[in-house]
């Protein structure tokens, strides 16, 4: 039921990445680079799904306010610098450094929970998928300093946001998956509306044509709902799985996320790339090669824990 459940998750989460990227590039493309609007138009659309989904909520304990505002900040800012990355360079060399992320996700992860470093086998694993996706998103593309220190920042604030969410399950009483994603972006809102003033005066004073802005209109909506979808799907995924296994999770949606591009924008597929995503399914394949390894190990454990007992 476990496995049933992360694999259901997983393909909303994932669903909800493909649909979320591809519109806002639409978005982008059409309005110019109104990161922070967009990105505070994302958080008020996944409020209002969340209500919907969520309906009546009890107060929020100060554990859980406490960390829901880490949470909110961080993810917020890894929001922030996502859009800016993709709003000035190649959304290939953007993943390429994106698929970084799981390193700076396990060192955090492991210095701040309870969970500790992972065994060898599965940093190998890990290690593997990430070789694999930098090589399966690779492509030419003109090289801005600030772009690569934005996404570098990006896997710096969503690693912070993820083990924030992670911790949340270690909480005296944790919040389920859903309203945890609700009270980050609860707290982080407020950051975006602060700092999206300054565009949304650009905005109002007729800096975009008004046919521009109707046309997009449909885009955002969508947009913000799949932002909420694949951001609430990887929120529930935490609860059923170690960090060490997320990390690989996220990892892998990033290729499944790069292929989808590729296909919707008509993108070449050289043939590194096909290398790389050959590789991606390597080191995924000796992911859970791995896991199922341990899972009989952990049986067998406890059947013969069970044995002396009797």
């Amino acid at each position: 039921m476990a496995l049933a459940t992360v694999l259901s998750v997983t393909a909303l989460w994932y669903a909800g990445a493909i649909v979320n990227v591809i519109t806002a590039k639409h978005i982008l493309a059409r309005v110019g680079g109104y990161v922070w609007t967009l990105t505070l138009c994302q958080m008020m659309v996944n409020q209002i799904c969340a209500r919907i989904y969520l309906g009546r909520l009890k107060p929020f304990t100060r554990d859980q306010r406490r960390l829901a505002f880490l949470g909110g900040l961080t993810t917020y800012l890894g929001f922030i610098c996502t859009n800016s990355a993709f709003n000035v360079m190649n959304a290939s060399l953007v993943e390429t450094v994106k698929a970084s992320e799981p390193v700076m996700g396990t060192i955090i992860s492991s210095l701040t929970t309870r969970e500790g470093w992972p065994s060898f086998f599965v940093v190998r694993a890990l290690a593997v998928v990430v070789i694999g996706v930098m090589m399966a998103s690779y492509a030419d593309a003109s090289f801005v300093l600030f772009g690569l220190i934005c996404t570098l920042g990006s896997n710096t604030f969503f690693s912070c946001g993820n083990v924030c969410s992670k911790l949340n399950h270690e909480l005296a009483e944790p919040l389920d998956g859903m309203t945890y994603w609700y009270a980050d972006v609860s707290y982080g809102i407020w950051f975006a509306l602060a700092c999206a003033s300054f565009e949304i005066k650009s905005l109002l004073s007729g800096d975009v044509d008004i046919q521009d802005l109707q046309a997009v209109l449909p885009l955002v909506i969508a947009n913000g709902f799949a932002f909420w979808m694949y951001n609430s799907m990887m929120y529930v995924v935490t609860k059923y799985v170690e960090f060490a296994t997320f990390s690989v999770l996220n990892t892998v949606r990033r290729a499944v996320l790069i292929v989808a591009t590729m296909l919707w924008f008509s993108q070449q597929c050289s043939m590194l790339n096909l290398v790389g995503l050959s590789i991606t399914g390597g080191g995924f394949w000796l992911f859970l090669t791995e896991k199922v390894r341990q899972t009989k190990a952990t049986n067998q454990n406890h059947n013969d824990q069970a044995s002396k007992e009797a």
